[in-house]
């Protein structure tokens, strides 16, 4: 009798060991990204979809390392053709790790449209639970468009309408070299017509680069998207992050829309004290790159540059003509800090402005903005 219990409990044993062992021989590919980013894109211009390579992140949760783990990547172009059929190299994946691979062969995207990749694992054993070893991702691929948000908003934007100032924006990495030409932003419905958008780049170190004129928001353009052109191209050479961000000041509320969550510091919210804040949503401001010139491009007529910008002592105001113009400075309330009539050249003692964010005009045409250190 003692003999028979005994080889009851073996054989219960024996099944519930086989059923716990097959039950946990499973190895999950549990992401697969675009390796030469550092951030994921909705959009990718054209331009920045060259010499792509893959990552991709694999959870063992068995009791014992998993041999031949491999990720086989085929991408389909918009016309429905398998253009890409590589393979990463096989790896072993220790028990109750997670671990990584690449596939290395560069992918080129040669037209505008959606790709299709399809990653697939395979391993050396039988996988428990297979269904976990397929990711399918799309590569939307635009002819200027870069766009970090995935499109679906996130409810009321919640940035926006200061009594002041505030700018709102997102970190970008380009890849190859490129000229950004202009910026976009989906404007909430709850913005005030008359309210006022401007455009600035900085680089990741939130030093200026260079800025839209202002625009005023009109009734179509509410909850629709709007685009303005830099006062200047900014041309990148080599791989540079750059930081975007759309910005308002007055009384009147414009409201930028917001997206997905946001990657941790890659989102900023910039307040009327010129402080820098992390946000955990993404804004809806994208920029374009590389776009031909444009009749309607809201690029000044007059040519003039600033610097240096931020100031702490003086900014030079360089014209390229042979005008007379007048230079009026303002603080973010309408209050005239400066005026003055000029030909060409011209250098402006800052020290005695106080710290703070300000609006030069040009003939009461264009305008730029000038932070004071």
């Amino acid at each position: 009798i003692y003999m028979k219990h005994l080889r009851l409990s073996l054989f219960y044993f024996s099944l519930l060991f086989s059923t716990f062992s097959f039950g946990a021989n499973d190895i999950a590919l549990i992401s697969a990204t675009i390796s030469n980013f550092d951030l994921t894109y909705e959009k990718l211009p054209l331009s920045q979809a060259q010499g792509l390579t893959f990552y991709n992140n694999f959870n063992n949760i068995a009791s014992f390392h998993h041999t031949g783990i491999y990720v086989n990547l085929k991408i389909i172009d918009p016309n429905n053709d398998t253009i890409y059929d590589y393979s990463s190299s096989p790896i072993t994946v220790a028990s109750q790790s997670i671990d990584s691979s690449q596939i290395t062969v560069p992918f080129s995207a040669t037209i505008t449209g959606t790709y299709t990749l399809i990653y697939v694992m395979f391993q050396d054993s039988l996988d428990a639970i297979p269904g976990n070893n397929t990711i399918t991702t799309t590569l939307n691929v635009t002819d200027y468009l870069m766009q970090r948000d995935n499109g679906v908003t996130a409810g009321p934007g919640n940035f926006g309408g200061s009594q002041t100032y505030y700018e709102i924006g997102n970190w970008m990495d380009i890849l190859e070299p490129a000229t950004i030409t202009s910026a976009s932003v989906v404007v909430d419905a709850v913005t005030e017509v008359g309210s006022m958008l401007f455009f600035t780049l900085y680089d990741i170190n939130r030093n200026y680069l260079v800025s839209t004129e202002n625009y005023e928001i009109t009734a179509d353009d509410i909850g629709d998207t709007v685009t303005l052109y830099f006062t200047q191209p900014y041309t990148i050479f080599s791989w540079e992050h750059v930081i975007v961000t759309a910005g308002s000041y007055g009384p009147k509320k414009m409201v930028v829309q917001m997206a997905q969550s946001s990657p941790v510091v890659s989102s900023y919210y910039v307040n009327d004290n010129y402080d820098w804040y992390y946000i955990t949503t993404t804004p809806m401001v994208r920029i374009n790159l590389d776009e031909p010139a444009s009749i309607e491009a809201s690029v000044s007529q007059i040519s003039w540059a600033m610097f240096p910008n931020p100031s702490s002592s003086h900014v030079i105001v360089k014209i390229e003509d042979n005008e007379i113009h007048e230079i009026r400075v303002s603080d973010l309330t309408g209050k005239l800090i400066y005026s003055e009539k000029v030909y060409r050249d011209k250098t402006i003692d800052t020290r005695e402005f106080p710290a703070g964010v300000y609006l030069v005009q040009l003939d009461l045409q264009t305008s730029q903005k000038l932070i004071i250190n």
